[in-house]
Order: C-alpha cells, then sequence, then structure tokens
C-alpha cells in the first residue's frame, strides 16, 4: 500500500511540474518580472514543503519499523 502511495504521489508531483512549466505569458505572475532570474520566493517555498513531506515519510516509516 505504501509503495503504490508513493508511486501515486511521484506521478501526480511530475503531471504538476509540467502543468506549471505550461503556463502561457513570459517572466511570471501576468508577463512581467525579470526571466533571468535564477530563483523567486515560490521556488524556495515549494521545495521547502517537498523537503518536509519527504521528511515526514521516512520518519513515519522509522517510526512504524
Amino acid at each position: 500500500m505504501k509503495i503504490k502511495s508513493i508511486f501515486l504521489f511521484s506521478i501526480l508531483f511530475f503531471l504538476m511540474l509540467t502543468l506549471a512549466n505550461a503556463q502561457p505569458g513570459g517572466g511570471g505572475i501576468g508577463g512581467g518580472g525579470d526571466p533571468d532570474a535564477p530563483i523567486s520566493g515560490i521556488e524556495i517555498l515549494l521545495v521547502a514543503g517537498g523537503l518536509m513531506g519527504i521528511r515526514k515519510l521516512v520518519g513515519a516509516k522509522k517510526k512504524s519499523d
């Protein structure tokens, strides 16, 4: 069951990334902004949330073992 849920989460995550990259317009929200900016606040929050989720999954696995 855990492997199925991890697989489903992975598939949904990659689909979300595909949809996020397919947005119309250029350069950020509303079409403005610097298109060469390497990292904005949204990316930092997404990475932090992903790391917290992975940490919880690993902690739950260790606790169940």
